[in-house]
């Protein structure tokens, strides 16, 4: 169920964050109905692309552009200052920053201010680098970078993600899952199954194809 603010918008973040979960651990073949749902609904009621935090405004655009929904890339002008540039103060928020970069990567033609949030997070996120002095949170920092959500393939480094989840989740959605965490503990003894059993699988039918070939 999605939350309601103090003025009783209704509050899509959370669930946003879960599917964000489930796509990373590649489980979304499983969940697929239920995504278009919560998509549908978010698309539908949150007129105003997700308030005024970058993170969730962020989120909320990737997450429907990788649906397939066409949102239009000016909900971020609500974020430049007036002189045409992002704002100063989104400079510090880390967590913002990686998830407008990943964004970024869901632009198209004439996207420009898509374009500007690309080479403004990169180099901020960068920059950070030098200064971070937890070594999980640096990896995670890079990691977004050189392989953001949209060109990687879940299915293949799920089993990487599961032992770090919750520190990912953490660096990428800090404080935006709410009080009750037992379903990030669920998806992830999940994930531990579906990997298990796809490696399974592979190694079955290799045997299969050395039987045929001898």
């Amino acid at each position: 169920m999605a939350n309601k603010s103090s003025e009783g918008k209704v509050d899509h973040v959370e669930e946003l964050v879960m599917i964000d979960a489930i796509q990373r651990l590649g489980l979304e073949c499983y969940f697929g109905d239920d995504i278009d749902r919560i998509l549908r609904k978010c698309s539908e009621t949150d007129s105003e692309g997700g308030g005024d935090d970058l993170h969730g405004v962020a989120l909320r655009f990737r997450l429907l552009r990788q649906g397939g929904y066409n949102l239009q890339a000016d909900i971020f002008e609500k974020f430049i200052d007036n002189n045409g540039r992002f704002k100063q103060e989104l400079e510090k928020d880390t967590k913002g920053l990686m998830s407008l970069f990943e964004a970024s990567e869901l632009g198209i033609s004439g996207d420009q201010i898509l374009d500007e949030a690309s080479e403004f997070t990169w180099n901020l996120l960068n920059t950070s680098l030098e200064h971070v002095k937890k070594s999980d949170e640096t990896a995670i920092i890079r990691n977004t970078l050189n392989n953001p959500f949209h060109k990687s393939l879940p299915r293949l480094t799920a089993k990487n993600q599961i032992h770090n989840f919750e520190t990912l989740l953490n660096s990428l959605h800090d404080d935006c899952y709410g009080t009750n965490d037992q379903w990030i503990k669920d998806i992830q003894e999940l994930a531990k199954i579906d990997v298990n059993m796809s490696q399974t699988t592979l190694k079955n039918e290799i045997n299969q194809v050395s039987r045929y070939e001898t």
